[in-house]
């Protein structure tokens, strides 16, 4: 396992990441964060995608399932712009 100093350092890394993609769209905003416990505070969001997807009384139209791809793709290609991934 890794060292707790180990831990905290991937930690910051990874706020650090998440914070300069606050700007992009389809990326989940960061609010804050707090050493400890070790946590991320993000926006609060209506629901997510599992919850979408598996809620059988949400009707998901074909129009709105594109959307959903488009925005995850927009939100990669982001990521992947931005030389993260």
């Amino acid at each position: 396992g890794k060292t707790i100093e180990e831990q905290v350092e991937m930690f910051k890394q990874e706020v650090s990441i998440i914070w300069s993609l606050n700007s992009f769209p389809n990326i989940i905003k960061l609010v804050g964060y707090c050493e400890r416990p070790l946590c991320m505070i993000t926006k609060l969001y209506d629901r997510d995608l599992t919850d979408l997807i598996h809620t059988p009384t949400i009707d998901i139209t074909p129009f709105s399932t594109l959307q959903i791809l488009k925005d995850i793709a927009n939100g990669m290609n982001s990521i992947h712009s931005s030389d993260i991934v």
